[in-house]
């Protein structure tokens, strides 16, 4: 029996059209596979980002410690501090170099016991500070706003009880104290006892173990044979050749 040309028509349509439904139900099922997989990528993402989120807020809210290092100034003042961030920045802090100072060596010549070539003067052993336990003569810082004199004056008052002349300029020396890491410069002046009757006190025992009389070329002597002198005055001998202390009216 032939089956009606408008029947196989229509039966080939049908199978066409559900070819085509097919292919398309085939290529939506790959597209929701592929949204499918970028949405879980999407998810997972999210979920790792408000990880991240959560421990930042953490970190955040914990205290912050700072291990703090003090250093001492060179002073003796109060402590300045150095936090582990700074180190770590290597952060420089301004240093201060080391200042030339001022010092004032005076001779107390006693007439006495003195010649032009070889004055008598008072000398004293040092003790607990710089050039401890060597020989040197009163004397001390010059202060802000002082005059040589004034501070010779002074540091003779100060150390021995003695009231003096009016000091005279002698010399000065540059005096660089290595060990030490101090560098002064000396003026060294000249003046009497107003009273030769009156010996010299220890008037700071802890700066001085005591005072004598020593002569000049005793001095030169003690500085050739290396005994342990005062570098000012050891610088006096060598630099100021010819240079001899005396008392010059004023």
């Amino acid at each position: 029996m032939e089956v009606p040309t408008n029947i196989v028509s229509k039966l080939t349509g049908k199978s066409d059209l559900e070819a085509k439904i097919k292919e398309l139900e085939q290529k939506i099922e790959v597209k929701d596979i592929e949204r499918d997989g970028w949405v879980s990528a999407v998810e997972g993402l999210k979920i790792q980002l408000g990880n991240a989120l959560e421990e930042i807020k953490r970190l955040k809210a914990e205290p912050r410690e700072e291990k703090v290092t003090a250093q001492r100034s060179d002073n003796g003042g109060p402590a300045a501090q150095v936090s582990d961030s700074a180190k770590k920045m290597n952060v420089s802090r301004p240093t201060t170099p080391p200042q030339v100072r001022v010092g004032v060596g005076v001779f107390i010549l006693q007439s006495s016991l003195s010649t032009d070539s070889n004055p008598s003067f008072l000398i004293g052993k040092r003790k607990g500070s710089h050039g401890a336990g060597t020989f040197a003569l009163p004397g001390g810082h010059l202060e802000f706003g002082e005059s040589i004199e004034d501070c010779a004056i002074r540091e003779v008052l100060e150390e021995t009880k003695l009231e003096v002349t009016t000091p005279t300029f002698l010399t000065a020396t540059n005096d660089i104290m290595t060990a030490e890491g101090k560098h002064y410069i000396t003026m060294f002046v000249c003046c009497a006892r107003k009273d030769e009757q009156r010996e010299a006190e220890v008037l700071e025992p802890e700066k001085c173990e005591g005072w004598k009389w020593a002569g000049w070329e005793d001095l030169k002597g003690w500085v050739e044979e290396g005994r342990e002198m005062f570098l000012p005055l050891v610088n006096l001998v060598r630099q100021r050749e010819g240079v001899v202390p005396r008392v010059v009216a004023v």
